[in-house]
Formats: C-alpha cells, sequence, structure tokens
C-alpha cells in the first residue's frame, strides 16, 4: 500500500496467528542464569554512561531486566493502558530523585503532571485496536555520555531533538546566548511509530520504546501513515520480542546494524513496504549505508525538469536555508499534491529544525527565570518567597502559548 493512501481496516491491518509452540516459545520463563547474562548485556552497551554509577546494583539490574523481559517491555513500554506506562514512570522518577543529587525538579513539578494528564485524556487505544503506522526521522540525543537515568530509561518523549532535557537545561545555565545559537548539523534517525508508540534503535545499541506526548505527538500527527496494525496480544507480544532481540542479540554497528536496519527489520515482520515513496527509499538506501542521515533531500528526475534544477541531491543545513528553497519551489507550484514524495521529506526536515528551537526555547525560558528569582532572592529574602516548582509551572505554562495552534486531539488513529 503506498504511503499517504487511504488507510481501512480491511485492506491494510496486519493480523498474526500463531502456532502453540511459538506461544510456548513467548512464555519461556527466563532463568537466573540467562537473567545475568542479559543484565551484563545490557550493562556492557551503557559502560560509556556515568550516569549509573550512584545506582544501587539490585535497583540497577532491576531497571536494566525491564529492557528485555517481555512481560516488562509490554506492560511498561508497550502498554496497551497508560496506566503501566504511568506506574513505571513514578518508580523511575522516584528512583532519579534519589540517587541524582543534580536532578531538576521540573521532572517531577511539572513534567509528570503534563505526561499523566495528555496520557489519560488523549491516548485511549480505540475500541477497534486499529493504529496508524508511520515512519519518521527523528533526532536523538547526540552525546549519550552525559544523560542521566530518567532521560535515558523514560518511556515517555515529548520532544524530537539533539539534546535531552537535562542537557538542554544545563546548556541554558552554563551557555551565553544559548537560544540564538544557529541550529546546524541536525542528525536524523528513522524511527517507526505504530499509533502512539515510538520503536528506533539508538547508537548505545538499544531499543528503548517511548510514548509520544506534547510537541513530539503533534510533530507524529503531521507524518502522512502508511499501514495500519491491528494492536491484539500476539502484536504486543511479536514488538516485545523484536525488542528483546535487538537488546541482547544485537550489537550496534553503523554500517551493518543500525537504526535502518531496526526499521527494516520490523517492517519485515509487519509485512509492510518502506519502498513505495521512491525518494524516501532513496534516503533510506543512504542511511542504511551510514548509520545516520542528515537533511538532504534526493531529487526525482521528474523533478529536476519540472523545476529545472540540476543537481541530483540538495542538503539543508538550516531552517532558513530549507524554507528559502521551498518557498522559490511554491512560486513556481510546488505542491504536496503535485510531488508528495519530496514534500513529505521537506515537512520531515522542517519539523526536526522547528523541534529543536522549541526546545531550546523552552529550556531557556526555564533556566533564565529560574535564575532571575535565585538573584532576586539572595538581594531579598523575604520578597521573593515562590517555590521553584511554581516557577517552573509558570514557565512551562507560558511556553506552552507557544503551541496554542496545536490540535487538542492529535491524529493517532
Amino acid at each position: 500500500m503506498g504511503q499517504g493512501q487511504g488507510l481501512s481496516a480491511s485492506d491494510s491491518d496486519v493480523l498474526f496467528e500463531e502456532s502453540e509452540s511459538q506461544e510456548q516459545q513467548y512464555q519461556k520463563v527466563i532463568s537466573a542464569q540467562e537473567m545475568a547474562k542479559y543484565q551484563k548485556v545490557i550493562k556492557s552497551k551503557l559502560s560509556e554512561l556515568t550516569c549509573f554509577g550512584s545506582i544501587p546494583p539490585l535497583v540497577l539490574n532491576d531497571l536494566l531486566s525491564n529492557l528485555f523481559l517481555k512481560d516488562s517491555i509490554k506492560k511498561y513500554y508497550l502498554s496497551s493502558t497508560p496506566e503501566g506506562t504511568i506506574e513505571y514512570l513514578g518508580s523511575l522518577l522516584t528512583i532519579y530523585e534519589t540517587n541524582d543529587k543534580n536532578q531538576h525538579n521540573f521532572y517531577r513539578n511539572v513534567k509528570l503532571n503534563q505526561y499523566v494528564t495528555e496520557m489519560n485524556e488523549r491516548q485511549k487505544i480505540p475500541h477497534d485496536k486499529i493504529l496508524k503506522v508511520r515512519l519518521v526521522l527523528i533526532q536523538t540525543p547526540k552525546d549519550y555520555s552525559t544523560l542521566n537515568l530518567f532521560d535515558l530509561l523514560s518511556p515517555v518523549l515529548d520532544n524530537f531533538s539533539g539534546l535531552s532535557p537535562s542537557q538542554a537545561f544545563n546548556l541554558a545555565n552554563n551557555e551565553e546566548n544559548f537560544e540564538n545559537q544557529p541550529i546546524t548539523d541536525v542528525q536524523l534517525t528513522p524511527a517507526i511509530a505504530i499509533g502512539p508508540f515510538l520503536l528506533y534503535y539508538n547508537s548505545l545499541g538499544l531499543v528503548i520504546p517511548k510514548r509520544v506526548v506534547g510537541e513530539a505527538s503533534f510533530i507524529l500527527s503531521e507524518i502522512d501513515p502508511f499501514a495500519c496494525i491491528y494492536l491484539n496480544d500476539e502484536t504486543l507480544h511479536r514488538l516485545s520480542t523484536i525488542v528483546f532481540d535487538w537488546n541482547i542479540t544485537a550489537r550496534y554497528s553503523v554500517q551493518t546494524n543500525n537504526s535502518q536496519h531496526f526499521v527494516d527489520s520490523l517492517a519485515t515482520l509487519f509485512k509492510i513496504s518502506l519502498v513505495d515513496n521512491p525518494t524516501l527509499a532513496e534516503y533510506l538506501k543512504s542511511v542504511r549505508s551510514n548509520g545516520i542521515g542528515d537533511c538532504t533531500i534526493p531529487f526525482s528526475e521528474a523533478f529536476r525538469e519540472q523545476f529545472k534544477v540540476k543537481k541530483t541531491e540538495k542538503t539543508f543545513t538550516d531552517r532558513n536555508e530549507l524554507l528559502t528553497f521551498t518557498s522559490k519551489l511554491a512560486q513556481r507550484k510546488f505542491s504536496k499534491e503535485s510531488f508528495p514524495n519530496e514534500w513529505k521529506l521537506f515537512h520531515n526536515f522542517e519539523r526536526m529544525f522547528w523541534s529543536e528551537m522549541i526546545q531550546r526555547e523552552k529550556y531557556y525560558l526555564l533556566a533564565h527565570k529560574a535564575k532571575e528569582i535565585k538573584r532576586s532572592s539572595v538581594d531579598n529574602p523575604t520578597r521573593h518567597s515562590i517555590s521553584t516548582s511554581t516557577i517552573e509551572e509558570n514557565i512551562f505554562g507560558d511556553g506552552t502559548k507557544l503551541f496554542a495552534k496545536l490540535p487538542t486531539v492529535h491524529d493517532w488513529f
């Protein structure tokens, strides 16, 4: 089925039937020896991270087990109802706050409430259990070594950015003119979204499924779906199994085992074609070879002839360059209807630049206001008794006005 075409339950649902032996394999109990072996594999993949040094070994082992125990993957990361994800989110946050001296209050005071509200109000799986499937090119943290426990293992994601929330907050505190620094060198990772669930293979060699909310959910709602999946128990079994396989048996390799190879395996598992869009297929071919993508769009012969473009591709280094180019195309009658394949890549690129801008703006506002109140409190302690959590709520409240145009219900299903 072609990307962007109409979807229906009859022609694009993915259904499965399993033999008894395969079902028994899913229910296999992992022995203590296997548990220790799998935990060792996960720890080796996280060896470059510094955030686990203060975590008690038994607590750390329990956390890492959630990345390979299929029941835990289904309950916490791929829960068909928000309750399992919310439960794990609270537990993870408590562990993080207990063991990280530099923890930031905005996780609990602001973000947790936002996440829970959105998941409870707008992310119910529909009664027919039909989820739309999207392929999206996203930004992921460029530097995993400085990620904290919560950013890495969180089952929820609210922004596609090259900076995690804690990284953005620290930079906003320590770098002058952080919010106005040019956004360049955008690195893109292919990911598959199934309803609100986002799956991708990171450079640590791990698949940590995310339930998208906030700006991330808005961006996904703008990406055209290209298939549907029926979310039954068997689908969840297969998803949790592929997460297990890539976390335990696969090793990240830039050229032979990267994010695009993981997307390929998901597409094969659900019998989904990724070549219906020739422009996207050409782009993914490059990612498959290089391990990462940038904002380079390959031009079809028809596109080059129509718009008198001599080059076979063009790389965009920032959002202004992209908008200038597409504005010129629009003057020549370029549209989603006339060249849908190129339009979709242009749109995905623009959304990633926009997402980075929003991330920087939010954390600049948060860090700037916190510093302002702190300085004022030193000058006149009795005058400023407002709590840090209230400051953060006000800042994030002001920040959300930037997104007044966001839909109240995202087009997930």
